[in-house]
């Protein structure tokens, strides 16, 4: 981060907050496979390329990535390898494709998103294969690739709309000079204890639940977290796709028969090993996504630079958030534009000279 300068990172933050909205918006949008992603934040990383060097788009990967899994509560779970591992194949492939096509001139935002959702696609299908269903993972590649190729379209199209029509994206890149932001107020020293005591109580007890051998105190861990969740979040937990990893991860983990028979359905044979595994697994992952959940919080302050940058992306996330954008047909780019010019002069102001 140091090799950065000063007006690189703030221009990281502002493209991280916008990442960090449209991720938001995405995560509340319901998807048959929780760890599915349609590719909204992906918006702000197709667009950095032409803003940003190579190692500045590569870190706003990170923070997108990073912040999130804090958001959603989801840091910890196995949905932050999957977006780990898919938002940084997408990056390196909308990076290299830009390169060779003349940086961007031989390729448009359609082709880049294209090549970014492919990428994404394959290294979620590698870590569907090896986490969660193994070799049933064919069975959800035709899903996962026709999603991918539907939204990639559709965002590559409104990416290219948005490039030719937006004053904000034209300007961005010439008004930051060689400054330092004013680092943004954190939380209290008392509130930053609280936090760090927090992360280590629900660290620690995220471990022995991992460490668990039987199936009842694992599931005992599962519930308790998900208590403390419902608590903490005042009821307002998402338990679907939560439900759907049970069950789905538990049926394919089913289709692979070892142990006792139980039951049989026709040619299909219901084992205790096979259910035992299903349930052991998926019960590690919805397991972790809810002490993630209550481990992590925006007050869960980062050392040094990197906690003032988050601090900073977590302010200007506020701002992105507090006034309603009407997206109405045919001018929702417009009314994107304003809010985001509008944002933006009040974020300039706030850069020491």
């Amino acid at each position: 981060m140091e090799k950065l300068r000063s007006e690189s990172l703030n221009q990281i933050a502002f493209f991280a907050s916008l990442c960090l909205f449209l991720s938001v918006l995405e995560y509340a949008i319901p998807k048959p496979l929780p760890f599915m992603r349609l590719g909204l934040a992906n918006l702000p990383i197709l667009l950095s390329v032409k803003k940003m060097p190579v190692r500045g788009t590569l870190l706003l990967v990170l923070l997108k990535v990073l912040l999130q899994a804090t958001v959603s509560g989801t840091l910890f779970s196995y949905v932050f390898l999957f977006s780990f591992s898919g938002s940084l194949a997408s990056a390196l492939a909308i990076l290299v494709l830009y390169r060779i096509s003349g940086c961007g001139r031989a390729v448009s935002n359609l082709g880049l998103s294209l090549a970014g959702a492919l990428a994404n696609n394959m290294a979620q299908l590698f870590c569907a294969r090896f986490v969660l269903f193994g070799t049933n993972t064919r069975y959800i590649a035709p899903l996962l690739l026709s999603a991918g190729f539907v939204t990639a379209v559709a965002l590559g199209i409104f990416a290219n709309l948005f490039e030719a029509k937006s004053q904000w994206f034209s300007d961005y890149s010439d008004k930051f000079s060689s400054t330092v932001s004013i680092p943004p107020q954190g939380p209290s020293q008392r509130s930053t204890i609280i936090e760090r005591i927090r992360f280590s109580v629900f660290f620690l007890a995220m471990i022995a639940m991992l460490f668990a051998k039987k199936l009842g105190i694992l599931w005992t861990f599962v519930l308790v977290f998900f208590m403390l969740s419902l608590i903490r979040r005042k009821g307002k937990v998402k338990i679907l796709p939560s439900l759907v990893i049970v069950l789905s991860v538990t049926f394919f983990s089913l289709l692979s028969p070892s142990g006792k028979v139980l039951a049989t359905l026709g040619t299909w044979r219901i084992t205790a090993g096979a259910l035992a595994d299903g349930l052991r697994r998926s019960g590690v992952l919805v397991g972790m996504t809810f002490a993630s959940q209550n481990m992590v919080g925006r007050n869960t302050v980062l050392p040094g630079r990197a906690g003032r940058l988050v601090t900073q992306v977590f302010m200007l996330f506020d701002e992105l958030t507090s006034q309603r954008i009407s997206l109405r047909l045919g001018q929702s780019i417009a009314a994107i534009d304003r809010r985001l010019t509008e944002i933006y002069a009040n974020y300039l102001q706030k850069i020491v000279l």
